[in-house]
């Protein structure tokens, strides 16, 4: 049986005698594990490799050395329009986000779009855009979708191209 792993992460492929993390011998988190706080840097390309011990003490040969990098997100956008608080808007609204800005330089890939009816609850949104690739500074809400006499919430969050995406914009409101 699996008793425990050993994990560990360094930034000099192949060269493990000063990793960034190892955990030492780790009976809780056998098959997976997350790296503290404060251990990696972005844009930095990081070599991990695992080994696992049986009950007996006996270990593994270590796995196949993979690498990874850690891209910082898309800057968090805004709410451009409607504006907040808007009142007399069209039930097919368009709603528009700021530019899509990236600290590391990267590629806007798609963004989410989700409208709510409920202030800062978006457990089950009256529209959902999910990732959208083509919709990735404005959106027009489908039709059938809002009411009239109704106030809306909503948010929008944009990707890069390597799947980080940005921090939700602030929420803002209108009404139908």
């Amino acid at each position: 049986l699996h008793a425990a792993s050993q994990w560990q992460v360094t930034t000099t492929s192949g060269d493990y005698s000063s990793p960034v993390f190892d955990s030492g011998r780790d009976t809780s988190n056998k098959t997976s594990i997350t790296i503290p706080s404060g251990r990696l840097s972005y844009l930095t390309t990081y070599y991990w490799r695992v080994r696992h011990q049986d009950l007996h003490g006996a270990w593994s040969s270590w796995s196949v050395e993979t690498s990874f990098t850690i891209h910082r997100p898309p800057n968090q956008p805004s709410n451009i329009s409607p504006a907040d608080g808007a009142s007399g808007v069209s039930l097919t609204s368009t709603l528009r986000s700021s530019a899509f800005s990236d600290p590391d330089g990267d590629l806007h890939a798609a963004s989410q779009w989700q409208v709510t009816t409920t202030s800062g609850n978006y457990s089950s949104p009256v529209f959902d855009s999910s990732r959208d690739r083509t919709s990735l500074t404005r959106i027009t809400i489908p039709s059938e979708t809002l009411d009239y006499d109704t106030t809306y919430y909503w948010r929008v969050r944009h990707q890069d191209l390597h799947g980080a995406w940005s921090s939700w914009s602030v929420e803002t409101s209108f009404t139908i």
